[in-house]
C-alpha cells in the first residue's frame, strides 16, 4: 500500500533560480531559503515519486491534463539558462491509476501521450510551474520519479474531488509519495505589477495565508469569487487541489515564507507532514454546495427561472418545451439578451443577442438559455448530471448608444461594443476581474478578432442583471 508522506505549496518564479535572476535572485533570499527547506523535507521524507501540480503546462477549461509518458524533460532555455535541465523518471502506473480514480469520481481528465500531443500541438515537456519546484529538489539530491498534472479550470469543489482522487490512487498504487503544489499568489500587489495593481491582491494573499493556518479548508474552497478574480492569482487551484489529496487527514500548515518582491506574492508553505487520518470532509463540502445552490433558486427572478426550466427541459427531454410564463409588465416586450450558466463559480456557458431577435422577451430568454447550455463552443453541451449544480443569471440589454471614445465607458456600469467593419465584440459591465476601461476594451477587442491597430467605433449600454 502507498503512502503520502509530505505536502507543499512553492511559487514558481524564474528569478529565483541564480542562472536565470543572476543579483537580482538575492531580493528573493526568504523565498529561496523556504524552497530549499521544503526540498529538503522531501528528500528527507523518503518519498520515491513526486507529483506536481503545476498552474501551467496543458491546462484545460473543463479537464485536469496528466502527463502519460517514460520520462520527463525540460530545461530553462526560455529564459535564456538552457544549461539549466531537468530529466526525470517517470512514474506511468501511479499516474495511470490516479487516471482511474478520477474515472470513478466523474472527473474530466486529460492523459496526455506522445499521440494525444502530436494530433493537439500539447507539450510533453516540462513547464516552468515545475522547473523552478525541481531545480531545488534536484539541489537537494532528490533522484526519484516524477508525474506532472495541470491545473483544470474547473468548479473548485471537482479540483478538491481530483485530490481525493489522487489520495487513492497513492494509497492503492506501492511505494511512498510527496506532493508539490507549484503556484504564484496575487500578480497585482503593486502599481509596477505585471497584471497592474489591485487592492484586493493583497487582501486575497493575507486572507489565504490566515485560512492556511487556521487549516480552514471550507473557507479556501468558498473563497468569494470576486476577490479571485480580482487577485489575479494562479495558486489557489492547486492548494485546492493539494488540499483533497489531505481530505481526512489532520494537517497542521506551516508558512514558511511569504514575499512580494515584484508584484506577485510568492508562498512557500509546508500543508502536512504526517499525521493520522480521520473522515471525509468532501461529503460536508458537497452538502453546502447543494445548499447554496438550493438557497440562490428559491430566490431567483422569474426570468432566471425561466431560463433554467427551459434548459432543464431540453437536457431531460431532449425537445424544446414552451414554458408557460408571463412577466411583470415592468419588464421591456422585447430586448437583446445575454444568459450565463455558473457551475460552482465558474462559467459554463455564455450566449446571447445585443438586439432582440425574437418576437417577445420570454423567447428571447429561452433561445439564449438553450444556446448558453447546449451550444457555446468554449464548452461541451451540458449535461442531465450537472443540472443540480448549474445556477444562472439573465442581462437584459438596454439600447447601446455611440460614443466618441473610451472616456466615456465604466467597466462597472456599462458594457461595451466595439465595431470594426464586419467584426464587432461585445463585452457585459460588472463582471468579476473587471476594473479598468482598457481591460474591459481590449477582452471586447479579442472577441471579435479585432486588432487593437485597427480603426474601430465604440457603443456602450446599461444592463438590468437578474438572479
Amino acid at each position: 500500500m502507498g503512502e503520502l508522506q509530505y505536502v507543499c505549496l512553492m511559487p514558481h518564479p524564474p528569478i529565483i533560480i541564480p542562472e536565470v535572476g543572476g543579483e537580482e535572485s538575492e531580493v528573493c533570499r526568504a523565498t529561496i531559503d523556504a524552497m530549499e527547506e521544503a526540498a529538503n523535507k522531501i528528500v528527507d521524507s523518503s518519498a520515491e515519486t513526486v507529483v506536481v501540480i503545476t498552474a501551467h503546462g496543458n491546462v484545460f477549461q473543463d479537464a485536469v491534463s496528466i502527463i502519460a509518458a517514460d520520462t520527463v524533460k525540460g530545461d530553462m532555455g526560455q529564459f535564456n539558462a538552457s544549461e539549466v535541465k531537468f530529466d526525470y523518471p517517470y512514474n506511468l502506473k501511479l499516474a495511470e491509476a490516479l487516471q482511474q480514480q478520477c474515472r470513478k469520481r466523474g472527473i474530466n481528465v486529460a492523459f496526455i501521450d506522445k499521440l494525444l500531443a502530436k494530433d493537439y500541438g500539447l507539450k510533453l515537456t516540462l513547464d516552468h510551474g515545475v522547473m523552478v519546484p525541481l531545480y531545488y529538489l534536484q539541489k537537494a539530491g532528490f533522484q526519484g520519479s516524477l508525474v506532472v498534472v495541470a491545473m483544470g479550470l474547473l468548479p473548485f469543489l471537482e479540483l478538491y474531488s481530483f485530490g481525493v482522487a489522487l489520495q487513492e490512487a497513492v494509497v492503492q498504487h506501492q511505494g511512498k509519495a510527496a506532493l508539490l503544489a507549484s503556484g504564484d499568489m496575487s500578480h497585482r500587489l503593486t502599481q509596477d505589477a505585471p497584471a497592474g495593481f489591485n487592492p484586493r491582491g493583497q487582501e486575497f494573499d493575507d486572507k489565504l495565508q490566515q485560512y492556511l493556518v487556521e487549516g480552514a479548508v471550507e473557507d479556501i474552497v468558498h473563497i468569494p469569487e470576486a476577490l479571485v478574480e480580482e487577485a489575479g492569482e494562479c495558486g489557489l487551484r492547486p492548494i485546492v487541489m493539494a488540499l483533497g489529496a489531505l481530505d481526512g487527514y489532520q494537517i497542521s500548515p506551516r508558512i514558511l515564507s511569504y514575499q512580494g518582491p515584484f508584484g506577485v506574492g510568492y508562498l512557500v508553505a509546508e500543508l502536512f507532514a504526517g499525521g493520522e487520518k480521520g473522515d471525509s470532509i468532501y461529503p460536508h463540502l458537497e452538502e453546502i454546495k447543494k445548499q447554496n445552490v438550493t438557497q440562490s433558486r428559491a430566490k431567483e427572478h422569474q426570468l432566471v427561472r425561466l431560463a433554467r426550466e427551459t434548459l432543464e427541459a431540453a437536457v431531460h427531454h431532449g425537445q424544446f418545451t414552451e414554458p408557460d410564463h408571463e412577466l411583470p409588465e415592468d419588464l421591456p416586450q422585447q430586448a437583446g439578451v445575454f444568459v450565463s450558466l455558473k457551475k460552482g463559480g465558474q462559467l459554463r456557458g455564455c450566449i446571447g443577442t445585443i438586439e432582440p431577435t425574437q418576437d417577445n422577451l420570454v423567447q428571447e430568454v429561452m433561445r439564449n438559455a438553450l444556446s448558453a447550455g447546449l451550444s457555446d463552443p468554449r464548452f461541451d453541451p451540458v449535461e442531465e448530471r450537472e443540472l443540480k449544480d448549474i445556477t444562472y443569471s439573465v442581462d437584459v440589454l438596454h439600447p447601446a448608444e455611440d460614443i466618441d471614445s473610451a472616456e466615456q465607458l465604466d467597466p462597472q456600469k456599462y458594457g461595451v461594443i466595439v465595431r470594426s467593419g464586419a467584426r464587432s465584440g461585445l463585452l457585459l459591465p460588472n463582471l468579476e476581474g473587471i476594473n479598468t476601461v482598457a481591460e474591459q476594451v481590449n477582452i471586447a477587442l479579442g472577441k471579435g478578432g479585432i486588432n487593437p491597430r485597427d480603426d474601430y467605433s465604440l457603443q456602450r449600454f446599461k444592463v438590468d442583471r437578474y438572479y
